[in-house]
């Protein structure tokens, strides 16, 4: 099984991740598939939004740009490396989903999560909403 996890981003950063600009999701911590290829990273966006309305689809964590498989960052090779020196990995994003129907902060209170994700959450915790989300999956795919 892939690992999935629910992360928090703010719009501005969610946008350029839409607009391809922006290729890398750089984290403090550091998860690894294992033998899978990918992780899934179900993405709740901050105000005014306040739902998990994004599931993007990334490579195991890297600090070294030319083991991407692009080689390059959007926002620039000097960007990569502050971001890595500042002890962050990077989640190469390969493919980014919109989800047709968002969950709301509301609606993932009656699922059991209570507050938006500080760090990350790993998914397989929180069983109605890994349920959920299950089933949005399925229709992405």
């Amino acid at each position: 099984m892939n690992k999935e996890i629910l992360i928090s981003i703010y719009p501005s950063y969610l946008r350029q991740i839409r607009e391809g600009i922006k290729n890398f999701e750089f984290r403090p911590f550091k998860l690894d598939s294992g033998s899978k290829e990918f992780i899934y990273m179900w993405v709740y966006e901050t105000r005014p939004i306040m739902a998990i309305n994004t599931l993007l689809l990334v490579k195991n964590p890297i600090v070294d740009l030319e083991k991407s498989i692009t080689g390059s960052y959007g926002l620039g090779e000097q960007e990569f490396v502050k971001n890595v020196n500042n002890n962050r990995y990077a989640y190469e994003i390969i493919k980014v989903y919109n989800l047709k129907y968002p969950i709301l902060l509301s609606d993932m209170k009656k699922l059991g999560i209570y507050n938006a994700p500080q760090n990350y959450l790993i998914l397989n915790k929180y069983k109605h909403l890994f349920n959920r989300l299950s089933v949005e999956k399925k229709s992405l795919f």
